[in-house]
């Protein structure tokens, strides 16, 4: 996890969590919490990307994230545990990291622009 975010930006830790939590604006750090806490157990990977890993984020903008795993939600209640309230996300959702890597290059491609600036905030140990 470290060699994937090296070089991303440090936040202040204005919470205690510590890292990863420290890679994601303070705006968002306590629902990135919540989402790791709650995450299903079909998730190998958690990586923040978008204006959340940017200085430049403000407060009421959305939560990118993408969930990355074989199964995928069964439900809308599962991912609706995963949300806190007064946040708007937007998730994206990948049965494996090798669909991001193999994008890595792409400049018009979501997947392209996750592996550049995306904080891998969990992965899963085998």
């Amino acid at each position: 996890m470290e060699e994937w975010n090296k070089g991303k930006w440090v936040f202040k830790d204005v919470f205690g969590f510590g890292y990863p939590y420290i890679l994601i604006h303070p705006y968002k750090q306590r629902a990135l919490k919540h989402l790791i806490d709650n995450k299903p157990d079909w998730t190998a990977h958690i990586i923040v990307f978008g204006s959340s890993v940017r200085v430049s984020h403000l407060w009421w903008k959305d939560f990118d994230v993408c969930l990355i795993g074989s199964d995928g939600f069964s439900s809308a209640y599962e991912m609706q545990k995963l949300k806190v309230k007064d946040v708007e996300y937007d998730f994206l959702l990948y049965r494996s990291l090798e669909e991001i890597l193999a994008c890595k290059d792409k400049i018009n491609d979501v997947r392209g622009d996750i592996f550049r600036e995306g904080v891998l905030v969990y992965g899963r140990r085998y």
